[in-house]
This record gives C-alpha cells, structure tokens and sequence, in this order.
C-alpha cells in the first residue's frame, strides 16, 4: 500500500489537494505554496527513506479549539 501512496502522482495529487483546501504549513514551516516543488525536487530522496525506514516525522502541530464550557450545575 505505502508504494501506492508513494507513486509521484499520488504524491503531487495530494499536494494539490492540499493547496485547494488552503492547508497550512506544518511545524516545518514551508509554506503550502511551495509543497509541490519541493516534491519535485526531493522526491527520490523522500520515497527513499521511507522505503528504508529513515524518516521519522516530526511531531504534529496542534492547534487548540476553543470549546464552550458547561455549567453542571444548571
């Protein structure tokens, strides 16, 4: 399965489909805009590691949502 995922069109499909959701940047930092070059340029590289188990991902970036308090005793 993680072959499928890793096929080059899969790859820039996901990254446009990132870029139409207006996604945001990770905790990386690049910006949606330059996903897909990055792809392009790295993706030899990328396929690679994880094929040998030499990526490891950096932590998610959480982002809080505000939730409405209830008052138990109402």
């Amino acid at each position: 399965m993680i072959a499928e995922v890793l096929q080059a069109g899969n790859l820039y499909k996901a990254a446009h489909k990132v870029m139409q959701n207006n996604g945001a940047s990770g905790v990386d930092g690049m910006a949606v805009s330059k996903l897909a070059l990055y792809i392009r340029a790295n993706r030899d590289q990328i396929v690679s590691s994880i094929h040998t188990n030499g990526y490891i991902p950096q932590a998610i970036l959480g982002v809080p949502i505000p939730k409405e308090r209830v008052n138990p005793d109402s």
